[in-house]
């Protein structure tokens, strides 16, 4: 744990001037009270390197950026920019620790969609048991099968530490998801005033189903829907319930078609 004089120096940075990325950079680590010879031991660096780094003399490359988000769970948007809370809400560390990735053979030809490096990878959790697309299954965050090697993109998924993959079971979503498709859950895209007409993990009452949300402005309510049209399995929801209900957004889909 940092000490006080550790945090009062951090809490000086933060209600200083507006800082740049080199100072927020700074007051990460004394945020979390480490040495420079700490923080260049996590982000695979040299401690005259982090010095470099926050006396502006050398510029952090955006592999090493990621990983500290990783790593400490600083708020991306407050590291780029210094807008918004610096750290993450304690319930929105990660899952669980992932194991390290290994880059065997990439191959080329991938132009400039995808680099062979490292950090653009991130193995997402299987998360035990089925989800159903149909009636509600338990979702055990916490319990991991296995983990899927998945390719980290920002367009599809943002949130990778806070992102599980769930085994479907059931034929309401057909033909979007087949019956023991896999699908990638963002725990942190839970708005559902963002996720209109999107597929969503839902929990009606306790279990945890796969749908798609919409709201009906004139009742005045919020429908979880299967797009299987053969399926009457239907849940509605009251505004004020919504947010409590809506598990996150479905970001990914395997499944045959």
């Amino acid at each position: 744990m940092a000490d006080d004089g550790v945090k009062e120096k951090s809490a000086k940075l933060l209600s200083a001037e507006p800082m740049d990325i080199y100072e927020r950079i700074k007051a990460v680590r004394l945020r979390l009270g480490w040495s420079q010879a700490t923080m260049g031991s996590v982000l695979g660096v040299s401690q005259n390197m982090v010095s470099m780094i926050e006396a502006k003399k050398n510029d952090p490359t955006l592999d090493r950026l990621l990983l500290l988000v990783r790593k400490t769970h600083v708020e991306w948007k407050w590291l780029m920019t210094g807008e918004g809370p610096m750290m993450m809400e304690d319930d929105k560390g990660p899952i669980v620790e992932s194991p390290e990735i290994k880059l065997v053979d990439p191959g080329r030809g991938w132009k400039n969609a995808m680099k062979a490096d490292p950090s653009m990878y991130f193995p997402l959790p299987l998360v035990a048991g089925d989800v159903a697309a149909g009636s509600p299954r338990e979702l055990s965050e916490d319990e991991v099968d296995d983990w899927i090697p998945t390719i980290y993109h920002r367009q599809w998924c943002p949130n990778p530490e806070r992102t599980v993959c769930v085994r479907v079971a059931g034929d309401s979503m057909v033909p979007t998801i087949q019956d023991g498709g896999l699908v990638a859950i963002d725990l942190a895209q839970n708005d559902p005033l963002q996720l209109r007409r999107k597929v969503v993990a839902v929990r009606p009452n306790g279990g945890v189903t796969i749908k798609r949300l919409s709201f009906s402005d004139h009742r005045g309510i919020w429908i979880a829907r299967p797009d299987n049209t053969e399926s009457d399995e239907i849940y509605t929801f009251e505004d004020h319930e919504i947010r409590e209900k809506v598990v996150g957004k479905v970001v990914w889909i395997w499944s045959y078609q």
